[in-house]
């Protein structure tokens, strides 16, 4: 059962200074003013116009926001007879005060015994928001040719399982109503279906707001589900968990909680934090402070991690702790500002820790796992071998197909590299590993190749300078016979090293 139409059960002894059932007689009253009806002061009991409730007679509408009034009304110690004319205001306060929707007026009401119902009074879905209320009273029976107004003002109370409920209450409408908790100045936009404000709020400015259609508001305060654009249904089912001073404004979008944060994209999220940002539909801001999402299916996470161009459109930033925008610089962009490093965890053992990762520091280069103790089924490579294959392997410059065809880039294409060494997953990638291993194997080979031809060089120098000492020597004796001359060209024989 919904309080405030609990609250609508009225349990009241009117112009009695005490709460009494209409089994009691009620407590004596002061003297009554020359005309014989109460205006201002009671009446007394030999010539009072009294009206006490039914002792569990009220009830309550199957839905709307009207309630069902039953009470007796008694004259001069004795139940009234005839046809009445009943006049009902709702006010905050005992005395003075405020009131609160329009004054009802009931001509003709049967009185029987004393006995008659008011089935439908109705004070607006707004009357009731858990805040005190009384209700003022005025009545004209004949032969009176002005209504005679009750005093003082009754008190509205609520059912005891009411008490159950305390600053929660309902306002009914013909399609889904709307639920409002905590502060009793937290607010539905007239016209709005379907909302919901679980609690907070506060005086001031600080009350909790939904202002279109299936919108939800948390708690928290000063937060609004909605755009209050004054058309309840443009940006329905936005929800706000709670926080301080967070909109989401767009449809179907989300802020978590946080201080001062703002989802106004269509399906858009912003998870907490603080002056965050998301624009774009269906961007998200994780949390962090000063992020903003303006692109459509942008994240960003962070400190100061800026998508602001609307443009940039499925971006992905996030930004470390460093008080500097760190901004987007194209669409459907991946960008990290992490100046401790970077690691990616690629496996780990059976008690969680890492195995095989790849990790870049500020500059450094990456760095990855290659620890004998991660690798199985090891192999030696002939180094001469992996240079013979090398070198059949076409090498190319080119440019990547949709890139800037001025950008040019040197390598293997991955068909080939795979066609000679088999190595990697596929034929359609290229591993940085494999690409190191086979350099690091072809300049083994190439360093193997290069010691025999130093070796064979060294011999066949040393074979030239014999076969210059050899002629040399028969240069000396040719000449000694006086038969040659030396040979300018002739080699001289050098010590080796």
């Amino acid at each position: 059962m919904n309080r405030k139409l609990l609250l609508s059960i009225p349990t009241i002894v009117l112009l009695a200074s005490t709460v009494s059932f209409a089994q009691e007689e009620p407590p004596p009253l002061p003297p009554p003013p020359s005309d014989g009806f109460v205006t201002e002061k009671p009446l007394p009991p030999d010539d009072a116009l009294r009206l006490q409730p039914l002792a569990g007679s009220a009830t309550t509408a199957a839905m709307g926001t009207a309630f069902t009034y039953q009470g007796q009304l008694r004259k001069s110690g004795a139940p009234v007879t005839g046809s009445c004319n009943f006049r009902f205001s709702l006010f905050d306060a005992l005395s003075g005060g405020a009131q609160i929707g329009a004054t009802q007026t009931r001509s003709g009401v049967s009185v029987s015994n004393g006995l008659f119902t008011i089935p439908d009074l109705d004070f607006g879905s707004g009357a009731f928001n858990g805040e005190a209320r009384w209700l003022a009273i005025a009545v004209q029976c004949p032969p009176d040719s002005s209504y005679t107004a009750l005093s003082p003002r009754q008190a509205l109370t609520p059912a005891p399982y009411a008490l159950a409920l305390p600053g929660l209450w309902t306002q009914q409408n013909g399609t889904s109503p709307n639920l409002i908790g905590g502060y009793h100045g937290n607010q539905v936009t007239a016209g709005a279906v379907g909302a919901t404000i679980g609690g907070g709020g506060a005086g001031g400015s600080f009350n909790n707001r939904v202002t279109d259609d299936y919108g939800t508001v948390g708690g928290g305060s000063n937060n609004q589900a909605g755009d209050n654009a004054g058309t309840t249904s443009d940006r329905s089912y936005a929800t706000v968990g709670g926080g301080y001073s967070n909109t989401a404004s767009g449809g179907w979008s989300t802020v978590g909680g946080g201080d001062r944060n703002t989802a106004s994209g269509k399906d858009a999220t912003v998870g907490g934090g603080w002056l965050n940002t998301a624009s774009g539909d269906w961007s998200t801001v994780g949390g962090g402070r000063q992020n903003t999402a303006a692109g459509d299916y942008s994240f960003v996470v962070g400190r100061r991690a800026t998508n602001a161009n609307a443009a940039h459109d499925g971006v992905f930033l996030f930004a470390d702790s460093s008080n500097f925008d760190f901004a987007s610089t194209a669409a459907n962009q991946f960008r990290v500002r992490a100046t401790g490093g970077v690691t990616f965890v690629l496996a780990i053992d059976a008690g969680g820790n890492p195995t095989w990762t790849c990790s870049v520091v500020n500059g450094g280069s990456w760095a990855c796992s290659s620890d004998r103790n991660l690798k199985e089924n090891l192999a030696h490579v002939d180094g001469t071998k992996v240079l013979a294959q090398l070198s059949s392997v076409p090498i190319y410059t080119w440019s990547a197909k949709g890139g800037d065809p001025a950008v040019r880039h040197i390598g293997p294409m991955a068909q080939d590299f795979y066609a000679a060494f088999g190595l990697g997953n596929d034929d359609k990638t290229i591993s940085t590993i494999d690409l190191d291993g086979v350099a690091l194997a072809a300049i083994q080979g190439l360093y193997q190749e290069n010691t025999a031809l130093k070796a064979e060089n060294a011999a066949l120098k040393a074979e030239v300078v014999a076969l210059g000492a050899r002629l040399a020597a028969i240069e000396q004796v040719l000449r000694a016979q006086g038969e040659a001359k030396p040979w300018a060209g002739a080699p001289v024989a050098r010590r080796q090293p």
